[in-house]
């Protein structure tokens, strides 16, 4: 490997490992992650998804749901 190819792959390796970590939410799901996290939901279609994050501790979440009024938020 010649020199730049290797220090293109090691500043691509120190970019990957500096992301925050990530969680996908899933249909019917609801999760939470904390700072510096990151929520994220594929493909809603008709469904619909709902975040919120609280700055005073630092923590968000989200939950996906396909018809939400009949969630059965209680459960989850």
């Amino acid at each position: 490997m010649n020199q730049l190819l290797e220090e293109e792959v090691s500043e691509i390796h120190y970019i990957e490992t500096l992301r925050p970590p990530a969680l996908e939410v899933g249909l019917g799901e609801m999760k939470k992650i904390m700072a510096p996290g990151v929520l994220c939901s594929g493909e809603l279609g008709p469904c619909i998804a709902i975040a919120v994050y609280d700055p005073e501790t630092q923590s968000g979440y989200m939950m996906h749901e396909s018809d939400f009024l009949q969630a059965d938020l209680a459960a989850k």
